[in-house]
This record gives C-alpha cells, structure tokens and sequence, in this order.
C-alpha cells in the first residue's frame, strides 16, 4: 500500500513538473500589488476646447520638474494641471519648433527636452531659457541626421541619443555632437533590418532593443551587430508577427514586446522564444486587439496597453487576464477613442493616456473613490432612470433603487446584473407605479414600496409578482391616497405609511388594511402639526419620531396616541432649525436624534430637549440638507443640495465633497441607505446615485510641489530670455531687480493633477508681509512699490484633499538707486564729514585770528589805559602835593592870623 502511495506522489511530481508553465514565475506575479482600477473606473478627458493644440496625441511626458508634456499634430503642449502653454513652428522665430508633426518626446538626464519631427528631424527645448534648436538632415552630410523624420527616441546609460527614423537609427555622441548612422545592408545580416524604426528600449542590462517592420532587433554595442527575431509561421514559439512596436522589461524581468498584428508577446530572452497573447473575440478577458502600440508597467505592476481599434488594456499579471477600456459615446467618462496610444503615470499616481483622434484621458486614483450609477442608454447593468428616489439594501448584499420615472431596479453587486420591475398597464401584477418614494424590508423579508399615483406595493418574492394597496374611498380601512411617501415598521410587524397629504397611517400587512389613522387637527395641540410625511423613524420602545413638510418634527406616543410636536421657533436659538424635515436619524446610544432641514442639520438632545443646529456658517456645503446616514465609525454623512458632507459629532467638523470627487451630482435626494454588512452607504440624486466604502475615502497622500511659473514688472509679463530674468523662474537662484522695478506679480502653480481645480495656496513676501495669506485658489501674489532691501517670496499649496506641500523659496532684491548705495552713503558721509572738518577748521583759524587782533587790541588798550592811569595818578599826585600844599598854606595863615590876633589883644 505505502508503495502504491510513493508511485502515485513520484507521477503527481512528474505531471507538475511537466504542466506546462508560463514565461514568469507565479511567485514573481504574486508580489504584484492588487489593482486599483477596473471596467467602471472614470476618465477625465482633455481635448482641444481645454486649450490642448490637437486631438491627435503621440507621445506624454512628465518632465523633471513636474510638467506634463504632450506631442501633438499640431505643436507640442505643456500642461500644469489649469491650462496649456502651446509652442508652435514659427518661421519668423529660429528659436522656434522646426515642425508642428511631432511625435517622440523623451528628457534626458540633464533636464533638455527631446522631441521628434515628422518632418522636421531632431528637436531640442531648454527649459531654462524657453529656446529650441535642430539637428536636420542634410543629404551632404552621411554623418549627419539619416531623415528628418523622427518617430523613437532613446537615451541610453551612457548619455547618448539614439534616435529612430524613417531611414534608419542614429547615434548622437553629445560630447562630440556627431551623429553614427545604423542603415538596411541586404548584403548583411546583422545590419539594421528595416529602414523604418517605430520605438527604442534598453533593458536593465544595458543592451539596446529596435522595434522594426520587420522584426525585433538587439544590438550589440562591442560589434556593432545587430540580431534579428521575426515570426516564423512554422515555429509557434517564434514572434507573433513582424511588425514590432513597443518593448518592456517589468520589475520581476519579464520582457514583453508588442506587435501590430500578432498581439502581445512574452519573451524569453535566453532561448530566443516567444509566447503569444492574441485577441480572441469568443473570450472577454484577453486582449481587445493584435494591433497593439505602446506598452507600460505602472507603480503597481500591472501592465498597460495601448491598440489602435480596441482601446485600453490593462494586463494583470496574476491572472494573466486583461481588462478592457474602450469608448462608449452614451458614457462621458469612458475613453475617448478607442484608438489610443502613449501611456504614463505621474508622480500622484494618475494615468494619462493619449489618443490619435480623442485627446488625452486621465485615470486619476482620486476621482475613483466614488462609485456611481445612472442610467446610460444601451447598458444593461444600468439604471432604468438616473433620478434616484430611494435607496434599499437587502440582507444578501443587493441594492433596490427606487427611481422617480424609471420604476424599481434590483442590482447584484456580486455579478453586476440588474433587473428592472415597471408598471405594464396590461399586467395587474406589474409594479403599480413607476415612480418610487420609498421602500423598507419587513421582518419576513417582505419588500414594501411606497409610490407617487400607484399606493403602497408588496412584492411576492416568489412569483416577482406585485400586490398594490390603494385608495378606496368607499373601503374605510383603505388608504385615503396613493401617494405613499414614506414607511417603518412597528415593533408588532405593522407598518407605519407616512402619505403626501394625509397624515400617518398604520397599515396591518396580514389584513392589508389601514387599522389606525392620524391626521392633523387645528383644534388639538397634541395632534399631527402637518400631514405631509417626509420620514419615519420608530424607537426601541415604539414611538414613532416623524419628519414633516412643514410641522417640523413630531413624537408620536403609540400608548397615549399623542403628538409632541418640535417646531423652528424664530426667537429661540435652541429650537429646530427648519420646520421641513427631510430625514432623521435616531442615535439612541447617544441619546440624540438628528434631523435633515431644510435650513440645516439639527441635533435633539433627548435628555434636555433642546436643539443645536449647525449651517453653512459651520462648514455644511449647503443649508438643504436632504439625507442622513451614519458610517459606523462615529461620522454621519450627509446627502445636501450642493455635495455630500461628511459630519463628526466629536469635533463638530465637516468634510464636503462635490462632483468634481467623482459623486454623480451635487444635488442629492431623500434616497439613502447602508449596507451594514459591507459598510457600504449609497446616495441618490436626480442624476444618479454615488456609492462609497467610508473606510477607503483616504486623501490624496501626493505631497504637491509649487513652480513659480513667470514674473511680470508693472503688468507686462518678462520673458526668460529678458535682460532681467536671464532664465526661467523657476530655475532662478535669486530675483534681483532695480529699484525702478519694484512692482512685480509672480505666478506659480502645483502640479498635482488630481482635481487640480481644489488646489490652495498660500504665500508671503519675508520682509514684507507679517504673515501667510489666507489659503485661496489664486496663483499669483502682487506686490507694488517694494522698498530697496532684501525679501524671501515664500509659496506652499495644499492637494485637493487639503494636504500641504513644502515651501517653495525665491530670494528677491531691488536694488536701490546709485544714491542709496552704502559705498554712496559712505563717500557722501566722508565728503560731508570732511567738510564739516574743514569747515570748522576754518572757523577755529578765524577764531585764532580774530583772538590775536583782540588780544592785540586789548593789550594796545590796556598799555592806553596803564599811561593814562599813570597820567592820571602824576596829576592826582601833583594836584594831591598842591591841595596839601594849599592846605599848609592855609594852615600857616590861620596860625599866622590867630598869632596876629592874640598879638593885637596883647
């Protein structure tokens, strides 16, 4: 027995190891990441009226500093996201393209742009001073340009430029600026094997590949030879066909190579053999044409490819099975021609794909986060309507849609097929109406539908057959109306049906008849406010909260059967914000009920009874707000006249998405549902309905990078070849201007692709402004009249999801005038200080001067004075010496007389 079991595992090993197996490992295949696109991913196009020269595409690149070039027809284009920038022949100008036909486009590692003629032979852009040059063929120069038509362009590790032709390949040594020419030689069979070169390739192992017309070539740079792979009709393993256009080697070393006519090949490079992937028209899943054009491998690893009449393909290598992309003309985010041709990813993740008659599309990974649906003519997995009324998702995952006009749809989500159920006037078991309002799912898994004109429905789920329930005046336990707007159901099984116009009725489903009815009553405080029913919602304890037209909200007490009415009061902040309520939703966790306005969301705090509202002062996209649902993860998210928005209670912000995230519309109905299975929530909208998984809304991670893009002086733009701006902007160290020039607009942009229009900026000048300016859509920043000195232009810009990139830094000077120079300021400082010297220098000569003459004078005075001081005091002696000799005299006369007198009495 244990021999009988060795037999049977030695045979099970030989039969694995004689299976045959494909070209790459699955082990190399498995570490593909999973992919991020499918059949109903969306594509934004880019066509002439966006400015683009020509809808005839060739070839996209996205340059060094984020750009995105695009050769045309009819020029060659520059785009950034807003607009283009065209640059055409211009026979007045030899700094010009030399042709308009253009078709290659590669950078090459120095930052030039290289672009291929047709005519017009070998084309070379200098973004930094905005200049071309050609290389042109010259029939007297063997060793010059082969042709001038130019179709493959190549550099290789070594900095050449190996450039394809209409007759011939050419070399182009940089260093030496000469040109090695590679011509058919019948005589030589490992010569080039056809004039005609359509691409270029080299392999990670340096060696250079040339898709001919007549075959695959490798060339081998220590010979100069060159090795020939064609299709040989008896050798099955040999290349599909001749006619060769496109090589790829993938991350895991798989070379792939692309034939018109013969499909795609995997080639062994070892062996020299091939195995094909060829269109069958019996199998969806392979490839959608053998004309094929260009192949490219995105960051996840799957492989794109490009046909001339079968679209876009997308090749996983885990399944070996192809997706197709191909032109609807009902569908306006399908491709837009089917015969596409130049494929890239840019740095955000997005994949442009250009078209010979369509323009250029977009696969942007952020316009996908949404899913949506509408009724497209000729799609069977489509809706019957676009207007979306109501939304219903059963327990096995599948969705009801319930259309305004289209009747009622039922959509598999695991199969995509649809099924349609509309009135037929001739069938009484027939939907009753085509128009639904809503729609709920019984405990017995009974479908109810409420109509606008044909009454309450319940489908028989066996026999897909119909029951209606309508009015019938003269039946007293019929409905007073068709028009069934809105249903929940009672905790015993029955079900509450809100009317358009008559009040709240209950409905018993075993009886099928109207067993209680409410309506409003002027004269009762405790009755229904208003009979027009928006929405239903029955609590754990079962009481109804009811949202009305225009009675606000209203509690409905099944054992008391009384109404407590909430209603907008204008002179209390704290009441409902609208009374007409579109939807509720009831958090008895929370203990809050959430109610839709038509003047925004309203939060009931059941404990306190009061209300908070929140509007588009607090960040809503509108005050209409039409659906609510919660996600399961703390959000509620909100269906409103203007957007989607998504609402959290814990901080009390919202995030708001409109059609430009990829929603249907902006506009939203009273349709709303979740899967609580999936997480899925589902909004409807007069033109659709968008679907999304909360968990996978992740922002764009792109961190954008801002190009400052050009300069104008006092309202003129500046050329980069200007006396003043000697390059570029954005390649400019540092903006020095005269101080004449000192009022200056820069513009700048980010190049983030992904719904660019989102974009934000945010700038300031260091020296000037005190602080950043308000984030906005603009992109240019004016200043006039700067000062001379010293500034640093600083710009950031936020993605279409609000996340900020680095600053982007430009120094910028003005220069002052010759006379507010510091060597000026310094000559003058000294020419002024020297003659302040001089000048005081003279003053204290003349000071000196004047000094000398007074103290001259004031010595000659002073000797005047000493003389006739002296003079004065000889008279003052002399008249002193007379005055006492006077005095004497006197004296001896008295003496003498009183002498004679005494004498005489004697």
């Amino acid at each position: 027995m244990r021999t009988y079991r060795h037999l049977w595992f030695y045979l099970l090993v030989i039969l694995m190891l004689a299976w045959p197996q494909p070209a790459f490992s699955s082990s190399q295949a498995a570490q593909s990441q999973p992919l991020r696109w499918n059949q109903k991913s969306r594509f934004l196009r880019l066509g002439v009226d966006d400015g683009l020269l020509s809808s005839t595409v060739l070839s996209v690149l996205q340059d060094q500093q984020g750009y995105l070039w695009f050769t045309t027809s009819n020029g060659l284009s520059r785009y950034d996201g807003y607009s283009f920038v065209n640059y055409r022949h211009d026979s007045e100008n030899p700094d010009s393209l030399s042709s308009n036909s253009l078709h290659a486009l590669i950078q090459s590692r120095d930052g030039l742009l290289w672009i291929g003629a047709d005519p017009g032979g070998l084309n070379v852009y200098d973004p930094k001073t905005d200049r071309f040059h050609s290389y042109r063929h010259d029939p007297q120069n063997p060793n010059g340009l082969p042709d001038d038509s130019v179709w493959a362009l190549l550099e290789d590790r070594d900095g050449n430029i190996w450039i394809g032709t209409r007759n011939g390949l050419s070399r182009l040594d940089r260093r030496s600026d000469t040109f090695t020419n590679y011509l058919p030689d019948a005589d030589n069979p490992r010569a080039l094997a056809a004039p005609v070169i359509n691409r270029l390739y080299q392999d990670r192992n340096g060696t250079i590949w040339v898709a001919t017309r007549a075959g695959l070539q490798r060339y081998d740079p220590s010979t100069d030879d060159f090795t020939l792979f064609q299709n040989n009709p008896d050798d099955p393993n040999s290349l599909s066909h001749n006619s060769v256009w496109a090589m790829l080697e993938d991350r895991h070393g798989n070379f792939w190579v692309a034939t018109r006519g013969g499909g795609l090949n995997l080639m062994d490079r070892a062996t020299g053999t091939f195995r094909a992937y060829r269109y069958d028209p019996q199998d969806d899943t392979t490839i959608s044409d053998n004309n094929l054009w260009y192949l490219y491998e995105d960051r996840s690893g799957n492989i794109w490819i490009s046909t001339e009449n079968g679209g876009l393909n997308l090749f996983n290598p885990l399944t070996e099975t192809f997706i197709r992309f191909q032109h609807d003309p009902n569908n306006p985010f399908s491709i837009s021609h089917n015969d596409t041709y130049w494929i890239t990813e840019d740095r955000s993740g997005a994949v442009w794909v250009t078209s010979r008659y369509g323009g250029v599309n977009q696969l942007s990974p952020v316009f996908q986060r949404f899913g949506i649906m509408r009724h497209t003519p000729g799609d069977r997995s489509g809706l019957s309507s676009s207007d979306v009324y109501s939304l219903l998702t059963a327990d096995d995952g599948s969705l009801w849609v319930g259309t305004f006009g289209g009747g009622l749809n039922h959509y598999d989500p695991q199969t995509g097929r649809m099924r349609v159920y509309r009135n037929d006037p001739a069938d009484p078991g027939s939907l009753s109406s085509n128009k639904i309002y809503n729609m709920l799912i019984d405990r017995n898994g009974t479908l109810w539908i409420g109509t606008s004109g044909g009454g309450l429905n319940r489908l028989n789920a066996g026999s897909r057959q119909f029951v209606a329930y309508k009015r019938n005046l003269d039946d007293p336990a019929a409905f007073r109306t068709n028009f069934i707007f809105s249903l929940a159901e009672a905790p015993d099984g029955r079900l509450w049906v809100g009317t358009l116009g008559f009040g709240l009725d209950l409905f018993d489903p075993a009886s099928g008849t109207v067993v209680e009815r409410y309506v409003h009553d002027a004269e009762d405080p405790h009755s229904l406010s208003e009979d027009t029913i928006y929405d239903l919602v029955v609590n754990s304890r079962g009481q109804v909260w009811i949202a009305t037209a225009r009675g606000g909200v209203n509690l409905f007490d099944p054992a008391t059967r009384r109404f407590t009415v909430f209603m907008n009061r204008a002179d209390d902040p704290a009441s409902l914000a609208s009374n007409t309520v579109n939807a509720l939703y009831l958090d008895e966790k929370a203990n809050w009920l959430w109610a839709a306005t038509g003047s925004g969301l309203s939060r009931l705090d059941l404990t306190t009874q009061t209300w908070k509202n929140y509007t588009l002062k607090d960040g809503l996209p509108s005050d209409t707000v039409m659906s609510i649902l919660p996600d399961g993860r703390g959000n509620l998210w909100l269906g409103t006249a203007s957007g989607l928005s998504r609402f959290s209670p814990a901080d009390e912000t919202f995030r708001n998405y409109d059609v430009q995230d990829g929603l249907h519309g902006n506009q939203f109905t009273f349709g709303a549902a979740r899967n609580p299975k999936t997480g899925m929530l589902y909004f409807g909208g007069p033109t659709g309905l968008t679907y999304f998984d909360p968990a996978d809304l992740k922002d764009n991670p792109y961190l954008p990078t801002v190009l400052l893009t050009g300069l104008d002086l006092f309202n003129q733009p500046l050329r980069p070849t200007a006396e003043l701006l000697p390059q570029s902007l954005s390649f400019l160290p540092k903006l020095s201007l005269p101080h004449n020039q000192n009022s200056l607009t820069i513009h700048f942009t980010s190049l983030n692709y992904q719904i660019s229009s989102k974009n934000r900026y945010q700038y300031m000048l260091e020296g000037f402004d005190k602080d950043w300016s308000p984030p906005r859509a603009n992109r240019e920043a004016a200043y006039t009249n700067l000062s001379p000195g010293r500034y640093t232009f600083l710009v950031r810009s936020a993605n279409n999801d609000g996340v900020w990139g680095e600053v982007t830094q430009l120094p910028i000077e003005i220069i002052p005038p010759w006379w507010q120079t510091l060597p000026f300021q310094i000559g003058m400082a000294l020419l002024i200080a020297g003659l302040i010297a001089a000048g005081v220098h003279l003053r204290l000569s003349q000071i000196r001067a004047a000094n000398r003459k007074l103290e001259q004078r004031v010595a000659e005075r002073t000797a005047e004075l000493e003389t006739e001081i002296f003079l004065r005091k000889q008279i003052e002696e002399r008249l002193h010496e007379q005055l006492e000799q006077i005095s004497a005299l006197q004296n001896e006369l008295r003496h003498q007389a009183m002498h004679d007198a005494l004498t005489g009495l004697l």
